[in-house]
């Protein structure tokens, strides 16, 4: 990018793309943001980098807005295909009545930030989705302890963070599955069954009188 626009004169000023955080758009309280460059190395955005009190503060968001049928649900969204995976993550999750804790694809974020501002002026209520733009290694692990997240979906984590994260969201009863490497493409990806992943099988017990 040149240091000046050449037909104004001015110094160009990136945008930068904030969390979406309980129907707002808050800066993350880090004060953190990372530079996203083009293939010609030009800076075209800035993305916040989102923090462990920024995770909590959404998990307190989503909590706030679910009618508990598992309840708040956490997604590590994969990198590529970045708008279709997350939304291929995201969609059954909340179909199925949960709220979303989404950690938004690291190497393609604009997307799915674009893709907060449709939500925002769409009907889904405040709190049912946030996304945060992050790095993996910095809040997965944070994600997977949470006692206040019931479950969690991983897609972009090495072998390594999947397995810590496992182990993690066993000492809280944590569901953990990790879909790393699925195609969002493929027609498998696709369906109702999907639902079932974040969804809780409970047995009602009904005393008939003799």
């Amino acid at each position: 990018m040149s240091n000046t626009d050449a037909d104004t004169g001015r110094l160009p000023v990136a945008k930068t793309y904030k969390l979406y955080i309980g129907g707002k758009f808050p800066r993350t309280e880090s004060g953190r943001a990372n530079a996203l460059r083009n293939s010609a190395g030009d800076v075209i955005a800035n993305v916040c980098r989102a923090s462990r009190k920024d995770l909590r503060s959404a998990v307190v968001a989503a909590r706030a807005a679910t009618p508990e049928p598992t309840g708040v649900g956490g997604i590590v969204a994969p990198s590529a295909p970045g708008l279709l995976g997350l939304v291929s993550m995201l969609a059954p999750v909340i179909a199925g009545g949960n709220c979303v804790v989404a950690l938004a694809p690291e190497r393609h974020p604009l997307s799915s930030m674009s893709f907060a501002e449709v939500l925002h002026a769409s009907d889904v209520p405040a709190g049912v989705v946030n996304l945060l733009t992050r790095q993996v290694e910095e809040l997965l692990p944070h994600l997977a302890k949470h006692k206040d997240v019931n479950g969690l979906l991983i897609a972009d984590a090495t072998a390594e963070q999947a397995d810590e994260a496992q182990r993690d969201g066993a000492e809280n009863i944590k569901r953990v599955i990790d879909v790393t490497g699925v195609d969002w493409s493929a027609a498998d990806a696709e369906g109702v069954y999907h639902i079932a992943s974040m969804q809780e099988t409970k047995t009602t017990w009904h005393p008939i009188a003799n």
